[in-house]
């Protein structure tokens, strides 16, 4: 976070209201306006370097996040107590299940690597 508590609870409030990573445009919109209307007197200068500073850790902490849901729903409470092995695994026993578990989990690999590359490309510009 900022160390301006109203910017940071802009941006809380607009991270609870999305669905979609937030883009630089609109961490920068969140800043100006909040410098705007509680008078923070920020020069441009000053909030063009909180915006990249914040948008790297929104990014950051949105990888994080997602990555944990991720993994804390990746099984499921009801299946817990089943004891899986080879002899017993379904994807052991299904040729084409086991390609489509493979892909998927490639592709979810490739979808967290993208966001990680976009956030990168945005903090160097």
């Amino acid at each position: 976070g900022t160390r301006y508590p109203e910017i940071n609870r802009n941006i809380s409030r607009y991270l609870r209201k999305n669905d979609e990573f937030p883009d630089f445009k609109d961490i920068l919109e969140i800043i100006s306006e909040t410098n705007e209307q509680a008078g923070l007197h920020m020069s441009e200068e000053h909030v063009s370097r909180m915006t990249r500073e914040v948008f790297e850790e929104v990014g950051v902490k949105l990888k994080k996040r997602r990555i944990e849901d991720f993994e804390s729903t990746f099984g499921c409470h009801l299946t817990d107590d089943i004891d899986v092995d080879e002899a017993n695994d379904p994807a052991a026993m299904d040729p084409d299940l086991s390609e489509k578990l493979a892909n998927n989990q490639k592709l979810a690999v490739k979808r967290l690597d993208e966001v990680s590359l976009i956030l990168r490309s945005f903090l160097k510009s």
